[in-house]
């Protein structure tokens, strides 16, 4: 009798604290429940803030670009840049390139900005390549790197508001060259590049472009900009970078 109540006991006693398991556990569920719809609130809560933050700070880079390029154009600062080319050839009763003559391109820059511009350096290079081509101008482009960190600086200049000026480079023109720009299949590629400096920093100007090709040669009075080497007043960290 005395086992069998000891049994009783211990079995009651078991099962007491499977209910008190099993009621834990369904409480416990029921927590993780609530807290989970209590985090899902919050996650959306959070998101829909941070989507409202991404929105004002958008609005807020936009209104300091804005107003940085405003304070940029309003404040004097010098605005130097090319506007123009002419070239001019030894024999000017020929229309055809001639092998080992110099052709002279004169270039021509202006500063439409308000305040003087330091001349730092001024560079232009001519060269022959297939017309209106990326590839070629891209080519180009870095052998004019190369060419301009060669290239001496000279003294510099002060160019005034609203005023100019001009320089020569010279070019001769090789046989195969001289082929190929008579007959359409190349053409005549001039990149140029100035580099200044105003009470705002130190700037660099590039520009580039290519004489238009004819079925018998090319027209030297109409010009095409590339598509890749044209960038005006750019900050001089940014083209070291």
């Amino acid at each position: 009798m005395a086992f069998g109540l000891l049994y009783a006991e211990i079995r009651a006693i078991r099962v007491d604290r499977i209910e008190q398991t099993k009621h834990a556990l369904e409480e416990r569920a029921a927590q993780d429940e609530h807290f989970k719809a209590i985090r899902e609130v919050q996650d959306q809560d959070f998101k829909s803030t941070a989507g409202r933050l991404t929105v004002a700070i958008a609005g807020i880079n936009s209104t300091i670009q804005t107003a940085t390029k405003t304070l940029e154009q309003t404040t004097p600062h010098a605005f130097l840049h090319y506007v123009s080319y002419r070239l001019d050839s030894p024999d000017s009763t020929n229309k055809k390139f001639v092998p080992g003559l110099e052709y002279k391109v004169q270039q021509q820059f202006h500063n439409d900005g308000s305040e003087n511009a330091l001349l730092i350096k001024e560079f232009a290079q001519v060269y022959v390549g297939k017309p209106d081509d990326k590839d070629t101008q891209i080519k180009l482009g870095k052998q004019f790197e190369n060419d301009w960190n060669n290239a001496p600086k000279y003294r510099t200049a002060t160019v005034d508001p609203f005023t100019g000026g001009f320089f020569t480079t010279f070019r001769k023109i090789a046989v195969d060259e001289a082929i190929d720009l008579n007959v359409g299949k190349s053409t005549i590629y001039v990149l140029r590049r100035l580099e200044y400096s105003d009470s705002m920093g130190r700037w660099f100007s590039d520009d580039c472009f290519d004489l238009q090709v004819l079925p018998n040669g090319i027209y030297i009075n109409v010009t095409h900009p590339c598509v890749v080497f044209s960038n005006v007043r750019y900050p001089a960290m940014q083209h070291l970078q």
